[in-house]
């Protein structure tokens, strides 16, 4: 087992020597700034990964009560791993529910699950040697928890229904203590307050969606904020990586169609960038502003009215016919095109687009507008293939396609088709997450805001370690948002 990083020591000291054991530590505020520096100075990630799975924790189990749809969940289990590093419990990992649009699917496609197996879905090895962690498989098969809860924490009341979510995988709150935990602030006192309230509870299940740490479903600062939560939150991005099966089928999908270092055979950094800059800063995340370090395209998770109307994005030389034809292993670019709210696809769907029904069902109602010219302006200043990897609504490709066409761009999807022939069934869950490691081995990225999935593929590519960026490629700067869409 590999050494336990200072970060992990502190929070040690300060549980046994402090306020979990009924004594108040001599000096809390020295404490405090030993964690926080300790924080800051070992690069997220970069914790010595140990030679075997860390230990079940003495102190008890998390598990995780996850909300919404797959990234959303994905977002809630990294902050209940955050929690259980922290408060010294190992976390039961489980299934991810499939989105509703598959779940309405069961009718006709029997053979579909109803949820996505975690170690199909991301590494489970490199993640156990991390953090401590269980499958709630493993658990139940080993004879040593019946499935039901001792104790159900929660902040508030918004999220109580989602507790659905743990009955549907086959968990009982029955007989569970609720936990109104109200709010938490992440200091190292309401840490251990909270470990003491937990204590006499081996199972509890914790109700989780931005209530750990801000914004981490979709705009998560991407720097260190001192926040012990904020601050291993983005640790965890890097250790939390895909399985080996969905790399392998994303490795397979760009060798095939000619996208990126996988295509040529190889790896290795971009030509024009090490990826060792150092993060740009930026202000504090606000009311959910997604900070992109590096990104001069400041996102307005607010959809303020304020952004111009007449500009948009169509300024930049748009770039026709300048870039050359793709050739194996060219540098690519992958976007995210999300209208938001789901609303708003019924703007997208018409044949004519309509700004006056957009500015009523849509939040980002320029989207449409900018996408194209964005594109194209990113393709020739960071001299990327033309053709562009897509995430999008399958029922919004022939548009999407069309639109780039225009341009001379050709957008390139991963089918269900191909996922098909993979893992035996159609699945647009699983779509998504082999999409989102397509996007993340990208060469430039483009977003859109506000989305959960834009949100983790931002967070993998801006918090992974500054050794694997420069290994694989993946520069903050070049990770960035559709702007000017309100």
């Amino acid at each position: 087992m590999g050494r336990p990083s200072s970060f992990v020591t502190a929070i040690l000291l300060f549980a046994c020597g402090g306020l979990v054991c009924g004594r108040q530590p001599k000096h809390l505020g020295t404490i405090y700034h030993d964690v926080r520096r300790s924080l800051l100075s070992d690069s997220h990630g970069q914790t010595p990964e140990a030679e075997e799975p860390l230990p079940e924790l003495p102190a008890g189990y998390i598990y995780p009560v996850l909300a919404w749809g797959p990234n959303n969940q994905v977002a809630g289990l990294k902050e209940a791993l955050v929690l259980g590093q922290l408060l010294k419990r190992t976390v039961i990992v489980h299934d991810i529910l499939n989105h509703y649009d598959d779940k309405a699917s069961l009718n006709h496609l029997t053979e579909q699950p109803d949820s996505m197996d975690f170690e199909l879905i991301f590494n489970l090895s490199r993640l156990s040697r991390h953090r401590s962690v269980v499958t709630q498989a493993e658990l139940r098969a080993r004879g040593e928890w019946d499935g039901r809860l001792q104790a159900v924490a929660h902040f508030g009341d918004m999220f109580m229904s989602q507790i659905k979510n743990a009955h549907a995988l086959n968990v009982s709150d029955e007989g569970a203590v609720y936990l109104d935990l109200e709010a938490l602030d992440c200091t190292p006192r309401e840490l251990a307050k909270l470990a003491r309230t937990l204590k006499p509870y081996k199972y509890v299940g914790f109700i989780l969606y931005e209530n750990v740490v801000r914004s981490s479903g979709h705009g998560v600062k991407l720097t260190p904020s001192g926040n012990l939560c904020h601050d291993d939150y983005l640790r965890l991005s890097a250790q939390l990586t895909k399985s080996e099966t969905l790399v392998r089928l994303a490795t397979e999908f760009r060798r095939e169609k000619g996208l990126g270092a996988a295509a040529a055979g190889g790896g290795g950094v971009d030509a024009d960038d090490d990826g060792s800059r150092e993060d740009g800063g930026g202000d504090d995340v606000g009311d959910g502003d997604q900070d992109v370090p590096g990104n001069n395209n400041d996102v307005d998770y607010d959809y303020d009215s304020s952004a111009d109307d007449d500009d948009d994005g169509e300024s930049n030389e748009d770039g026709e016919g300048e870039s050359k034809s793709p050739s194996q292993g060219e540098r690519y670019l992958a976007v995210h095109i999300r209208p938001y709210p789901d609303t708003c696809l019924y703007a997208w769907r018409r044949e004519e687009y309509d700004m006056d029904l957009a500015a009523r069902v849509c939040k980002n109602k320029k989207l449409h507008k900018v996408f194209v010219p964005q594109t194209l302006h990113a393709i020739k200043t960071y001299k990327l293939s033309t053709r562009v990897f897509v995430m999008s609504y399958p029922d919004l490709r022939p548009r999407i396609s069309e639109m780039y066409g225009k341009k001379g761009l050709e957008a390139v999807f991963y089918d269900e088709s191909d996922l098909e022939k993979a893992v035996g069934f159609k699945s647009i869950s699983l779509l998504g997450m082999v999409e989102e490691e397509i996007s993340f081995e990208a060469d430039v990225f483009i977003g859109t805001s506000y989305s959960s999935m834009t949100g983790i593929i931002m967070q993998v590519r801006g918090s992974s370690t500054a050794l694997e960026r420069v290994a694989r490629g993946k520069p903050r700067s070049k990770t960035l948002t559709f702007t000017k869409t309100t």
